[in-house]
């Protein structure tokens, strides 16, 4: 029989399954995935899932200010967010900086993947990316 928070996700579209703890120490008591459509929507969603699940979250944002219309986004989502989620900004360092916080949270919401991977190729530079454009760019 499906637990409770088992059965609220999969109404909302989305699955909770176990893992075994983490080699790094971390345990990850459970995992959320969802195929939210493209777009702002995907945190809303993601937070809505995060908020039925009933598991402590620690959220985890990638975002930077890096002009006036990106601070106002993220003071949007920030009042977005319920008031009891651990908030982290992380945008780059994101494994240590989850380690650092995960205390007893359950649950990990990471806003944005598409984020933290710009704020990576951005931090690198053209040099130490080299290697990893050539790779992706060999033929298979």
């Amino acid at each position: 029989m499906p637990s409770s928070k088992s059965a609220r996700l999969r109404r909302a579209g989305s699955t909770m399954s176990s893992l075994r703890p983490h080699s790094s120490g971390v345990k990850w008591e459970q995992v959320l995935s969802s195929s939210a459509a493209p777009g702002p929507a995907k945190s809303h969603h993601a937070q809505q899932l995060a908020a039925v699940s009933g598991l402590p979250v620690l959220f985890v944002a990638t975002a930077t200010a890096v002009d006036e219309e990106m601070r106002l986004r993220i003071e949007v989502h920030k009042k977005s967010r319920p008031d009891h989620w651990h908030t982290h900004e992380a945008p780059l360092h994101i494994g240590t900086r989850i380690r650092e916080n995960i205390g007893k949270k359950q649950l990990v919401v990471i806003d944005c993947i598409t984020m933290l991977l710009n704020n990576i190729f951005m931090h690198c530079g053209p040099k130490q990316m080299s290697p990893l454009l050539k790779i992706a760019s060999t033929p298979k």
